[in-house]
């Protein structure tokens, strides 16, 4: 999934490559699927050429996708076409320019204080980038899904406006935060003078912290594990890896995405079933796959997924752990793991 900075780059780009083979007085015209891959849902490009027309000045929209009398859009009809303004290429150059790094010198973190850092900088990008320079940004103060009660929620809160308070008086990343206590729950910035430097800073050493993790603990992979006398336990890690038996790395969901939010919610709530009720309640997410898709998607396939779930329409019970008494039930004695 593209963060909100690589949309804008992305879109930047290929505006910038079409102009070239676009005659003069006509509008570049920019596809969404043949063009952008179908990285962008339809709000979020109109959003960012307005953005780009309204806020930035930098072109001006000359044509939307149309649909005919049946209501129905044609591949040929979805295109958007723009038109240029003068300032478009000092724009496209100050993008494009990667920022001299003013963070000369930063006490060494750890990689779970960097995790935790980097973690809340990709949320605050990402919505950064479908932002207009006139609105806040704004993130949850809280994801319920990854909590268990009030006092976890709290505690967690607490932890990300510690991040956020650094991030603005410390790093000088983000300004004018409000940690406002309302029923919306969300924290309130703007992007400050460092932004770019901290963001690369922290991406860089993360992506180094990261490497050296994850050389010194790869997990063995094999085709099938013979399950013997041996339970199977599920961790799920603060980097948003499915482990199993602190070997097999079955999956790692997208930060914050639909995935990451349902494991998070029923590793946290395990041993006994969740309806979708709860999970659009208690952990506010609503699905838009199936139960059983999620499932197969977080690396639980055929077998294991017999093993860890029962999934139905409208439920879904995640065992954790997994006794030997419970896989001879299921009668399972080698499952196939497809670890990544």
């Amino acid at each position: 999934m593209l963060t909100g900075k690589q949309k804008i780059s992305t879109l930047i780009e290929q505006i910038n490559d079409k102009r070239h083979v676009t005659p003069k007085g006509q509008p570049i015209l920019i596809h969404p699927f043949g063009d952008l891959g179908g990285n962008y849902p339809e709000e979020e490009l109109l959003n960012l050429l307005y953005k780009f027309q309204n806020d930035d000045e930098i072109l001006k929209i000359a044509r939307l996708p149309t649909t005919n009398d049946f209501g129905i859009v044609n591949y040929a009809d979805r295109y958007y076409g723009v038109d240029l303004t003068s300032k478009f290429d000092k724009y496209y150059d100050n993008f494009n320019i990667k920022p001299v790094a003013k963070i000369e010198s930063k006490p060494k973190l750890n990689r779970k204080s960097l995790e935790k850092v980097w973690n809340v900088l990709q949320e605050i990008e990402t919505k950064r980038g479908i932002t207009s320079s006139t609105d806040e940004i704004t993130i949850p103060q809280v994801y319920w899904s990854k909590v268990k009660d009030q006092r976890e929620a709290f505690d967690y809160a607490e932890e990300r406006l510690v991040i956020l308070r650094k991030l603005e008086t410390e790093e000088q990343a983000i300004e004018n935060l409000r940690w406002i206590d309302d029923e919306k729950g969300l924290a309130y910035m703007r992007a400050g003078q460092n932004y770019f430097e901290v963001y690369d800073w922290y991406e860089e050493e993360y992506k180094k912290a990261s490497a050296t993790y994850q050389k010194g603990s790869k997990p063995q992979q094999t085709s099938n594990e013979p399950v013997g006398s041996l339970e199977l336990e599920i961790v799920y890690t603060s980097a948003h890896e499915v482990i199993l038996n602190k070997r097999f790395l079955l999956s790692k969901p997208t930060l914050n995405g639909e995935n990451d939010l349902v494991m998070s919610y029923l590793y946290k709530n395990s041993n006994r079933p969740i309806g979708i009720d709860e999970l659009e309640e208690k952990g506010r997410i609503k699905p838009t796959k199936s139960l059983g898709k999620i499932v197969e998607n977080l690396g639980f396939t055929k077998d294991l997924a017999r093993a860890f779930f029962v999934v139905s329409a409208d439920s879904i019970y995640f065992k954790n752990p997994v006794t030997k008494v419970m896989l001879d039930e299921l009668e399972l004695r080698f499952i196939k793991i497809k670890a990544k």
